[in-house]
């Protein structure tokens, strides 16, 4: 409300003082917006300096002094990359009028636009370029506020207003004090109250939301009292709290996500148990019926045993039998295979006599069988050599 207030009137700048992470810089951002102005903040690089300052304060002249609209230019104390910044700063805030910001050209071209505004404003008057741009300077310090958002720790901060004395003089300072309980519990209501995974009921959440108020509440104490004992200063800030609040969100989500899988395991452990024994129950009653089952197949199994006994004693009489009918014929056979050796011998003596009567044979022609049939009585046979035939052994 106090920033918004600075940036409504004509003039207002703000000197916002407070640690880092307080709110400064995002407080300026919707207070320029509830006024419907812009919010313009520089954007530091290793070649930034003087030059490139005058040309981002620039647009902003002419958005503020030529079209009128409502500016808002935020600086912090990571954008001061060398003091003499400052003294642009406490330049404008002294007399609203930087030096050599526009070049001829451009400055003509400015008082040639604010003609018809001026003649708007003051209507049948015939104003002079001093005039014009004495209006323009005017419109500039009325619509451009200057929101300085500088840290108290160290010693910057004195030294500062001590050589720039418009910081002081053309500013309204906000300091920006711990936040009380009861801001740090609401705080933690639109966070943790809206926060869906976070199981529990109500009451639950409330003493939530208390306890973590209390404990940055003390933590702030803690620090008063630490400075007090040591001579050190130890910052807690909002921006600590909203990041506590945030990590507690994750951490929380982590550890109920890992619950919860722990939980599924359980169930689904418990479940296959349930199923486990369900199938031991069932399996007993087909155990029971295969044992039935097994009694009726031992009593076949006997009696089939009985049977085998019975067959395999049968089979080895049998079987002495047949073995001393076997070793009566292989005395048989050995015989015979010497009969049969005998025989072969002779065999084997007399095919060439079978051979000599067989060519014999052969060379009978029917002419001699004519002859023989002419004899009486049959005449002695001789063979082809002139030699008798050999006598039958």
């Amino acid at each position: 409300m106090r920033i918004t207030r600075l940036f409504s009137l004509s003039r207002g700048s703000a000197l916002l003082v407070g640690v880092g992470g307080s709110g400064k810089q995002s407080l300026t951002r919707l207070c320029s917006y509830i006024n419907s102005s812009h919010c313009f903040q520089i954007t530091i690089t290793k070649l930034y300096n003087d030059a490139n300052l005058l040309e981002d304060f620039k647009p902003l002249y002419r958005r503020a002094g030529v079209q009128g609209k409502g500016v808002v230019f935020l600086m912090t104390d990571k954008e001061i990359k060398k003091e003499g910044f400052l003294e642009y700063i406490n330049i404008f805030l002294n007399t609203g009028e930087l030096p050599n910001l526009f070049p001829r050209d451009e400055l003509d071209a400015i008082i040639g636009e604010m003609g018809p505004v001026y003649e708007g404003v003051f209507k049948g008057s015939e104003p002079t370029q001093d005039d014009l741009w004495a209006f323009f300077i005017n419109r500039v310090r009325s619509n451009l506020h200057m929101a300085l958002c500088f840290s108290p720790v160290g010693p910057k901060f004195r030294s500062r207003a001590q050589a720039f004395p418009g910081l002081i003089n053309g500013c309204t300072i906000d300091w920006f004090m711990p936040w009380p309980e009861k801001a740090l519990s609401d705080v933690a209501t639109s966070i943790i109250g809206n926060f869906d995974r976070l199981k529990g009921d109500t009451d639950v959440k409330d003493k939530l939301i208390r306890h973590m108020a209390s404990v940055h509440d003390q933590m702030t104490l803690a620090c008063g009292e630490y400075f007090e004992k040591y001579r050190r200063n130890v910052y807690v800030t909002p921006k600590s709290y909203l990041g506590f609040l945030g990590e507690y969100k994750t951490v929380y989500v982590g550890k109920l996500e890992h619950i919860e899988t722990l939980a599924n395991n359980i169930n689904t452990g418990l479940e296959k148990l349930m199923e486990a024994a369900q199938d031991v129950e069932k399996m007993k009653g087909e155990l029971k019926d295969k044992e039935k089952t097994l009694v009726v197949a031992q009593e076949k199994s006997a009696v089939l045993l009985q049977e085998i006994t019975a067959s395999t004693a049968k089979a080895e009489k049998k079987k002495a039998e047949v073995q001393q009918v076997k070793d009566t014929l292989s005395g048989e056979a050995e015989v015979i295979g010497q009969q049969k050796e005998t025989v072969e011998r002779d065999l084997e003596a007399a095919k060439p006599m079978l051979d000599e009567a067989d060519n014999a044979v052969k060379q009978i022609t029917p002419k001699d069988i004519g002859l023989l049939k002419a004899f009486k009585s049959p005449p002695t046979m001789v063979n082809t050599n002139c030699n008798p035939l050999p006598k039958k052994p």
